[in-house]
């Protein structure tokens, strides 16, 4: 069974998961954004984009039925799907765009908690979930 945490918990999992993502390319050109195209890496840009369509995919639109965001989003950024040597050479969204989307995904997954509040506890589903995406980005 999973231990029910509050729905402030989850939410700053999300904020401070988000923050250093978005630090980690700040201040960075459209070269360094991409990276060297290499087997152990995945370009930046595209990392920022995959995040965002993770939680959307297995929280917004799998468990809570929500219509997907960007109508090529699963070409873009399902991992299992695209294979890795073609990330680079993907239509991917502008560096403002892809945060836009992040921070989009973020807001409704803060939202769907309901009160945002520390003696607001999710239900076991969202206990679990959120920190598990959250993770993921981390």
């Amino acid at each position: 069974m999973t231990e029910l945490v509050s729905t402030q918990y989850l939410a700053d999992l999300l904020e401070d998961a988000n923050s250093r993502t978005l630090e980690l390319v700040d201040g960075l050109d459209a070269e360094q954004i991409m990276g060297p195209q290499l087997p152990i890496v995945n370009p930046l840009l595209w990392e920022i984009g995959h995040v965002a369509w993770f939680y959307e995919q297995f929280i917004l639109r799998m468990l809570y039925g929500a219509d997907k965001t960007l109508d090529n989003g699963d070409e873009m950024y399902d991992s299992i799907a695209i294979e890795h040597s073609i990330r680079w050479d993907l239509p991917l969204l502008p560096l403002k765009e892809t945060q836009n989307y992040i921070d989009d995904i973020r807001s409704r997954m803060i939202d769907r908690l309901g009160e945002i509040s520390d003696s607001n506890l999710a239900d076991e589903q969202d206990s679990f979930i959120y920190p598990f995406a959250t993770f993921h980005e981390d």
